[in-house]
């Protein structure tokens, strides 16, 4: 998340654009995957996070940032399977 202010505001936002969309106060990287009747549906590319956005709460995304990865991967479980990745205190193997 950028924690930085930003006063440009785009309108109407393209579907697939890259843009900043703010969430809890901090600014985000997102892609706009749709325009809904309360703002644009994004997809928080570092949080792996979908929410709707209202417009004002969307800006141009920095070149800057343009050449940073994605922080988040999508991943899943098989069916039946327990992660094991995280150890629970008193618990060995």
């Amino acid at each position: 998340m950028l924690d930085i202010a930003f006063e440009s505001r785009i309108f109407p936002a393209s579907l697939w654009q890259g843009v900043l969309a703010r969430l809890d106060g901090a600014w985000c990287r997102a892609t706009v995957l749709d325009s809904v009747m309360a703002g644009w549906r994004c997809e928080l590319v570092d949080l792996g996070q979908v929410v709707t956005v209202v417009p004002l709460e969307i800006a141009d995304l920095p070149p800057s940032v343009l050449e940073i990865p994605a922080l988040s991967t999508c991943c899943s479980l098989a069916l039946g399977q327990e992660w094991s990745g995280l150890r629970r205190p008193g618990r060995t193997g």
